[in-house]
């Protein structure tokens, strides 16, 4: 796989480290990270950092939000964000 530079990464790695600091403030058991863009996922591959790897199929669904330049209702849906939401 090809191999991302050392700054980004480790940038990646303090980001994901201070939401699993986050998380166990919070006395949450883990941190998800939800629908990564193919950067996110060899940040993560080289993070060093320990993950699994899940699809989802059956639980969950995300949330999206649609609008246009105008936010008009009746234009055609746009994807914006993919994002995940969850209190444990």
């Amino acid at each position: 796989p090809e191999t991302v530079d050392s700054e980004k990464v480790a940038a990646f790695r303090a980001v994901m480290q201070a939401a699993q600091a986050e998380a166990a403030e919070w006395k949450l058991d883990v941190v998800k990270l939800w629908d990564p863009s193919p950067l996110a996922r060899k940040l993560l591959a080289q993070s060093g950092l320990e993950f699994v790897e899940v699809d989802r199929e059956e639980t969950s669904i995300t949330s999206a939000l649609w609008f246009d330049k105008n936010d008009r209702a009746d234009s055609t849906p746009v994807l914006v964000n993919n994002e995940h939401y969850a209190w444990l």
